[in-house]
């Protein structure tokens, strides 16, 4: 099945609450960017800002960690009221320690691969390949 995000990227910032209320009729999830100035130049969400708008919507969040240490974020972005995580795979050496913060938490969580990067998972992670598989791989890191 399509799973369909809409990032708030682009949204009015100055209007973020009207923005929201206006795609949440077309949204399953909401989005957002979060980005440490390292890993990639641009900061634009953060958790005060997370949870401010937190309480204009009950579409689940997904907060996309473009950080070059993850990690420290899932408790915060825990907190403020995100509902899963998206990680970049590059930026850490055993995902199964992101992986387990995040479900201890019993917020979703996904992986995100740089296309020209070497990356080594398990298959079940690439798509399609064994959903099976994968669960059993995920629910060995409990």
């Amino acid at each position: 099945m399509l799973r369909c995000s809409t990032s708030l990227w682009s949204a009015d910032l100055a209007n973020l609450a009207s923005e929201i209320r206006r795609v949440e009729p077309h949204s399953e999830r909401f989005h957002l960017d979060v980005a440490d100035g390292h890993y990639v130049p641009t900061l634009l969400f953060f958790p005060d800002l997370v949870a401010a708008i937190r309480t204009h919507t009950t579409v689940p969040f997904e907060v996309h960690l473009m950080t070059t240490d993850p990690l420290p974020w899932v408790g915060p972005f825990s907190d403020a009221g995100v509902d899963g995580f998206i990680f970049c795979r590059d930026t850490v050496d055993d995902p199964s320690e992101i992986i387990r913060a995040v479900r201890r938490r019993g917020k979703f969580i996904g992986v995100s691969l740089r296309i020209k990067a070497d990356w080594i998972v398990p298959g079940s992670l690439i798509f399609g390949e064994d959903p099976a598989e994968m669960r059993r791989w995920l629910a060995s890191l409990e």
